[in-house]
């Protein structure tokens, strides 16, 4: 049948089929001059055509795929085929006299543009005691199935992460063939960059390098030919080649590096003052408390660590930092620290085991404090990735469980590392003075970065369920103040209780993310438009080039970075001058696109800037920490930008 751009036709290698045994049948594609139609992995666009064969007197096998070739397009690769192409299959003939096939027919061809085609084509054969074939297509057959890959290997093939976002493949291939004869193509367009890969020969033995999108994949799939003579399928077990070590350390450093950003202050100053209080107790009582606190932070990070997997393995395209994407939770911890502000500041003194878990020392329940504030530690810190973690969480998103939670470990041992090393190092004693009367006043002074967290997190939940936070969580707040104030005024524990259930589940159950409309989110500036792929795509086709934020309200360091740097004069005019399409992709609140997007970069976690330079070639990712000299050498000669 004819179709735009297109004729289409279901194909049998044999006129009449032999009782019990197998013919080549496929479905053609004619395709007008430089239209295309796409291969399994269909590259940077397009997608792959799909086949259903319902077969009456036989059975049928799965399509093959034969192999592709490389057809840029502006700035995007895809892997697809011109002028003919035959997706050959099998067909058993079973004992009847005739077999019938029935294939439904999904497809797209492209040139500058994509027209999506449907056929239903139908075509029979007798079945006899001996096959009669077809002369002029059993060629036709010969011809594709010499570019249909086995499984067998052609010879030697190993490969290995070199970073988190690149991998080497090296072949050596068997007896005395060309290596410089051999193409290569990924069969997983998840987690490879279509484009031709940086080849490298040395002697008998080719190497290529690929830009990988998501760290690690469980099995790699590659097709492997040699002039046009032979083809092959091999897999490759690369999870357990890639640099494990280094995203260890990748992983270490960045929860070291963690402590020093801005979210985790209010939370050290618990714990700063808890260990000053212990400094009178000798060494003993200090390595107890470093102790504890690590045990906070490691429990913590591996139990969430262990719900991002769970959710992952169920499907759920979900990112780290997945803790404050919640309402609720927000709420919760903006009640948590207005209550340790208000302990600090004197207002009451309460014993109970949830302020004593979360740093509040007590007489009865020393151990909860020091393990309540790491695991505090960890849910506010965790979200505001810092350099180096990046990459190590991006792996964690694809590694298989054990790899992946070894990282998480990693970074938990990384954010408690300072602590532990002043708790248990002969010299960190030294290095904190004497407890004393003026350790009230100090205690005091702790109590407004606790409020100034209460702020932040207050902001947070106004952008995620829109304007009545301001009403539902000051509401919660005054009536959680109400509550620890009448502790020492003579109310009946009843009612104290009461207002405290009140001030919690009350603005809960209210507290509903709302439509982007309805958010009560400050509107980006008008300089920048949201994230959205097709519009990507097309500053691309016009060579034009493209900055992209993926932020989130609740990530410091996202906030730090649009005031000091992106939003800035000097920055934004340097991107006019330069014609630079900016965006923004915020994942304040869940968004399965922009979930999508971060894993396409191999990341899990905000934030991450991505530059795509003008006229093409690479996008290149920006470190987490910006300066306003990084955005300047995007655009100098050497990077490939425009002045």
């Amino acid at each position: 049948m004819k179709a735009p751009h297109v004729e289409v036709s279901l194909l049998s290698a044999d006129r009449v089929m032999a009782r019990g045994e197998k013919s080549w049948w496929g479905v053609a594609f004619k395709l007008d001059p430089h239209w295309h139609i796409y291969w399994k992995n269909p590259g940077d666009s397009g997608a792959a055509p799909k086949f259903t064969l319902n077969v009456d007197g036989g059975t049928a096998g799965e399509p093959q795929w034969p192999v592709p070739q490389r057809l840029p397009l502006g700035e995007m690769v895809n892997f697809g085929y011109e002028g003919e192409v035959i997706y050959p299959f099998e067909v058993m003939a079973g004992a009847r006299d005739r077999v019938k096939v029935r294939a439904k027919l999904e497809w797209l061809v492209c040139h500058e543009e994509c027209v999506p085609g449907f056929a239903t084509l139908d075509l029979e054969r007798e079945i006899k005691d001996q096959k009669i074939s077809d002369p002029l297509l059993e060629n036709a057959f010969a011809a594709t199935l010499r570019r249909v890959p086995s499984s067998m290997s052609p010879g030697r093939l190993s490969g290995r992460f070199l970073s988190p976002t690149s991998y080497e493949l090296t072949f050596e291939p068997a007896g005395a063939m060309d290596p410089s004869s051999w193409l290569v193509f990924p069969v997983d367009g998840e987690k490879f960059n279509p484009r031709e890969p940086e080849k490298k020969i040395q002697g008998p033995r080719i190497t290529w390098t690929f830009r990988a999108v998501a760290a690690a994949p469980d099995k790699t799939p590659y097709f492997l030919l040699a002039n046009e003579q032979a083809a092959h399928e091999v897999t490759l077990t690369a999870a357990d080649e890639s640099p494990l070590a280094l995203l260890l350390f990748f992983a270490f450093l960045g929860g070291m590096i963690l402590n020093l950003m801005p979210c985790v202050f209010p939370v050290l100053s618990i714990k700063v003052f808890s260990l000053m209080k212990e400094s009178g107790g000798g060494r003993a009582a200090l390595a107890r408390e470093g102790i504890l606190y690590t045990s906070g932070v490691l429990v913590t990070f591996l139990v969430l660590g262990a719900v991002f997997l769970l959710l992952r393995e169920g499907g759920e395209a979900i990112g780290w930092g997945f803790q404050l994407q919640s309402p609720v939770v927000v709420f919760f911890l903006m009640l948590l620290f207005f209550a340790l502000a208000l302990n600090f500041l004197g207002v009451f003194e309460w014993g109970t085991a949830l302020m004593n878990w979360a740093g509040m020392r007590s007489t009865t329940s020393k151990g909860a404090s020091a393990f309540g504030t790491g695991v505090l530690s960890v849910f506010v810190a965790a979200p505001c990735t810092g350099p180096f973690m990046g990459a190590a969480l991006g792996a964690a998103a694809t590694l298989p469980a054990v790899p992946a939670m070894s990282l998480f470990l990693a970074l938990a041992l990384g954010l408690a590392a300072p602590v532990l090393a002043l708790c248990l190092l002969p010299g960190g004693l030294k290095m904190l003075p004497k407890p004393g009367a003026w350790m009230e006043t100090l205690k005091e002074f702790f109590a407004f970065p606790l409020f100034a967290t209460v702020l932040w997190l207050w902001w947070v939940l106004v952008q995620q369920v829109g304007a009545a936070a301001v009403i539902s969580a000051g509401g919660g707040l005054l009536l959680l103040a109400w509550a620890l104030w009448i502790r020492g005024q003579g109310w009946r524990k009843g009612a104290r209780v009461l207002l405290i259930l009140i001030a919690v589940l009350g603005p809960a159950m209210m507290l509903r993310p709302s439509a982007p409309a309805e958010s009560g989110a400050p509107a980006a500036p008008k300089t920048w438009v949201d994230y959205d792929k097709s519009a990507l795509a097309a500053a691309r086709a016009e060579n034009r080039a493209v900055f992209i934020d993926f932020t989130a309200a609740w990530c410091i360091t996202c906030q730090w970075n649009k005031k000091a740097v992106l939003q800035t004069a000097a920055a934004e005019e340097l991107f006019r001058r330069n014609n630079v399409l900016l965006m923004q992709g915020d994942w304040t609140r869940y968004d399965e696109k922009i979930t999508k997007a971060l894993a396409a970069f191999g990341r899990a976690s905000v934030p991450l800037y991505v530059y795509y330079p003008a006229g093409g070639g690479e996008p290149r990712l920006l470190p987490q920490m910006l300066t306003m000299s990084m955005i300047e050498e995007l655009f100098q000669p050497t990077t490939g930008g425009q002045q």
